[in-house]
């Protein structure tokens, strides 16, 4: 398997090099293969990707990458963010690899590191205890490289351990180290994938997207390489922390309450949703419709009925809220996903989707269907979510940067979701870390 795994990354990743110091790592073989994590944007290499963009999954769709290591970097993103990314490189992983992650030490007992934690402007303060709890939650298993425990006894690996995979800013490589008053250390874990990595169902709380193609972004996924449930669609899980997706199919929001259509949506919906099985009861839901309806049929119906662009769209949702009614009464907590920016395309290669109006045109009628749901969602006790304005560039229009393609969202924008979800719920928090009771 180790063999395999070396020819597997050799094609794609460079090595990231330890300091020349680190003698022991050339004994080591691929102790180098380390891939680092910054928090900035930066210029994906092949050994640095970007804490922001995570569209770097698609790189492990078929190959896995040995070790991740985040080092100090982790802390200067939203904790959903946070989250994301370990899953993110959960999935990445080889069985066996671990994702390597330097925190500020919360439980530090120095005042004078304490001090130093404060002036550079980390909020919270990230500990053993709690980071151990998250970690396993998300299915890791976790080994302790360094750190303090609560009650102030310091923990530390086997002196070499460390070389693999160094941490710059730790009692071993950091120069202040030595100094008496500061002892420089940091909280360092190794989560570790194992065989079957489970993530804890129970938190974080999951929440299904479930509706057309733009399901695969709330579940973490650009490509349409999902797997098949027969009888539903697609589905897309273990890409993010809380979201699962299901794309059932090209359904309109129109039709999603009503039995019958083309695309059999309410039928799927309803067949996925009895029982239990596959979305627990009592689970949230976002449902994902109306971006197709926008695209192709909205113009259309208001040209034959007057031009009234604001009464075509308030029909659709309508119908479409009498969905979340229905599901609502079975047991479940459902919401809406607004339709994103409408595509800058003006025609479609494909005659049964075609694109009718202008971007203007369909933008205005976006806007009308976000503000509609989001009036009927609140009227119900609904949640309705959307990030519609924060795709838009400086000019009005769709940024495609945000974009995987011409319609859909891809994972460049996760940040902005993760922004509109709701709060984390759960235990204390310490830095938005769960700390479990003493």
């Amino acid at each position: 398997m180790e063999a395999q795994l070396e020819s597997d990354v050799q094609a794609t990743f460079q090595e990231h090099r330890a300091p020349a110091t680190d003698s022991a790592l050339a004994e080591v073989p691929g102790a180098r293969r380390w891939i680092a994590l910054a928090a900035a944007d930066v210029k994906w290499t092949a050994a640095r990707l970007s804490c922001v963009d995570l569209t770097w999954y698609a790189r492990f769709l078929t190959k896995r990458a040995p070790n991740f290591l985040i080092e100090h970097q982790l802390q200067t993103l939203p904790f959903a963010q946070q989250l994301d990314v370990l899953v993110f490189c959960r999935h990445a992983l080889a069985t066996g690899g671990r994702v390597r992650i330097a925190l500020p030490d919360g439980n530090h007992p120095s005042p004078a590191y304490q001090a130093l934690l404060a002036r550079s402007g980390v909020s919270g303060r990230p500990t053993l205890e709690g980071w151990t709890w998250i970690l396993e939650r998300l299915g890791f298993l976790v080994r302790v490289v360094e750190g303090y425990r609560r009650d102030g006894s310091f923990v530390a690996a086997d002196p070499d351990f460390d070389l693999y995979g160094p941490v710059r800013r730790s009692s071993r490589l950091d120069p202040r180290g030595t100094d008496p008053a500061l002892r420089m250390s940091a909280l360092i874990l190794d989560a570790v994938k194992q065989d079957a990595s489970v993530p804890d169902p129970a938190w974080p709380e999951r929440i299904y997207g479930i509706g057309d193609s733009h399901a695969r972004f709330l579940g973490g996924r650009d490509d349409t390489l999902g797997r098949r449930l027969d009888g539903y669609g697609n589905w897309y899980e273990d890409y993010s922390a809380r979201m699962v997706g299901l794309h059932i199919g090209p359904a309109l929001a129109h039709n999603a309450n009503r039995a019958g259509s083309r695309t059999r949506a309410h039928e799927k919906i309803c067949a996925l949703l009895e029982g239990g099985d596959r979305v627990p009861r009592g689970a949230q839901i976002l449902f994902s419709f109306g971006e197709i309806d926008i695209r192709c049929h909205v113009v259309r119906r208001a040209e034959a009925n007057g031009g009234d662009m604001d009464a075509a769209v308030d029909d659709i949702c309508g119908s479409y809220i009498g969905l979340l009614e229905r599901v609502a009464a079975a047991g479940y907590r459902p919401g809406a996903w607004g339709p994103v920016a409408p595509s800058l395309l003006t025609q479609n290669r494909d005659p049964e989707f075609p694109i009718v109006g202008s971007f203007e045109m369909r933008l205005a009628a976006t806007r009308r269907f976000h503000a509609t749901m989001a009036r009927l969602c609140a009227e119900r006790g609904f949640a309705f979510l959307g990030i519609l304005e924060r795709l838009l560039d400086a000019d009005g229009r769709t940024d495609r940067s945000l974009y995987c393609d011409a319609i859909h969202v891809g994972q460049r924008a996760r940040p902005i979701l993760n922004e509109v979800l709701p709060p984390l719920g759960g235990p204390e928090h310490c830095h938005g870390v769960p700390v479990p009771p003493a």
